[in-house]
């Protein structure tokens, strides 16, 4: 008698929830992009196969272990809440975190554009300002040994 193998995932179905860890990619670094971290979010089971799922938007996944089948320029596991992720630690929803290091790192390519590309004028900025914005900027300027604020 054939002993039939359990699957972590055997009963998932179209619909089910499985996190993904996700990355936050920067713009800005030779428009290449480097990543800044890994949050995992939720995503929808969207086809079922003998052997694997299908995740929306991101690939195919075995229903034996949840690992990734291919490459995938996302995590290369799926989960469910509470598992834990041997570098990621234990599995949440960090929707709500993913989009703040978006939203951030958003600001910071905005940012670095603007300053590169535009001057800043004198007539629109008063001499609080500029020193407020002096500040931050030295702020930033201090991660680089090369570099000492004026």
């Amino acid at each position: 008698m054939a002993v039939l193998k359990k699957f972590k995932y055997d009963h998932i179905k179209v619909g089910d929830v499985v996190y993904v860890a996700t990355p936050v990619w920067s713009g800005h670094i030779n428009k290449r992009g480097l990543k800044l971290g890994d949050y995992f979010l939720p995503y929808s089971v969207t086809k079922i196969t003998p052997l694997f799922f299908d995740v929306e938007n991101i690939g195919r996944f075995r229903k034996s272990d949840g690992h990734c089948n291919g490459a995938s320029t996302f995590g290369s596991r799926a989960f469910n809440i509470g598992d834990f992720c041997p570098t990621l630690g234990r599995v949440s929803d960090q929707s709500k975190e993913y989009k703040l290091a978006q939203s951030r790192e958003k600001l910071i390519e905005w940012i670095n554009f603007n300053m590169m590309r535009y001057p800043i004028n004198s007539n629109v900025l008063n001499c609080d300002e500029l020193g407020e914005l002096k500040i931050l900027l030295e702020k930033n300027l201090s991660q680089y040994s090369s570099s000492k604020p004026v």
